[in-house]
């Protein structure tokens, strides 16, 4: 892949300082690092497969709408329409809402099937990211997260054959560290 110019790689790096300002204070749950690890390895993973600049930038910043005080609008007044767009459609709209986790997952599933191509795309690395972390420390929760992650991948019908499968690989490999099988939702 060609090496992206400066004006590129100056933006990408303003997308990461924005996430990393967002997220400041915030800690991954199961290890305790600085959240900003968890959109940055979304984009790293994200990079092999696409050079896209709004792709990328979306995915420095997939969670600052769902998880700060960060809004569609501040997003698209740094980094513009496409951008916002994709960090508003990977953003769980089920959220704000006091309701059974079942229920929710339900609601971000069905939200999820309808959204762009790009932002599956995206959903599927943030899965691949999150599955490891669960299944190495709470084995117990994995077999939930597990049996959501399966029927969110089934409703991303948009997402790039190649893309998806390389999600249910790295779903099926998590799902064989647990020691029995994951049951139907």
């Amino acid at each position: 892949m060609p090496r992206p110019t400066r004006e590129r790689r100056k933006r990408l790096l303003a997308a990461y300082a924005f996430a990393k300002t967002a997220h400041t204070g915030q800690k991954r749950r199961y290890t305790g690092a600085a959240y900003i690890v968890h959109p940055l390895s979304v984009a790293k993973r994200l990079s092999a497969y696409t050079q896209d600049e709004a792709l990328l930038s979306a995915a420095l910043l997939h969670d600052t709408v769902e998880d700060t005080d960060v809004s569609a609008a501040d997003i698209q007044c740094a980094f513009g329409h496409r951008v916002a767009c994709l960090v508003e459609q990977l953003s769980n709209p089920s959220r704000f809402l006091d309701k059974r986790r079942c229920v929710r997952k339900a609601i971000d599933r069905a939200h999820i099937a309808q959204v762009s191509a790009d932002a599956q795309t995206i959903k599927v690395f943030d899965i691949i990211d999150n599955l490891s972390d669960v299944v190495q420390h709470d084995p117990q929760f994995a077999r939930i997260y597990l049996a959501e992650k399966r029927l969110m991948l089934d409703a991303m019908t948009k997402a790039p054959a190649h893309v998806k499968s390389l999600g249910w690989y790295h779903w099926k490999c998590a799902a064989s560290l647990l020691p029995e099988p994951i049951q139907a939702a």
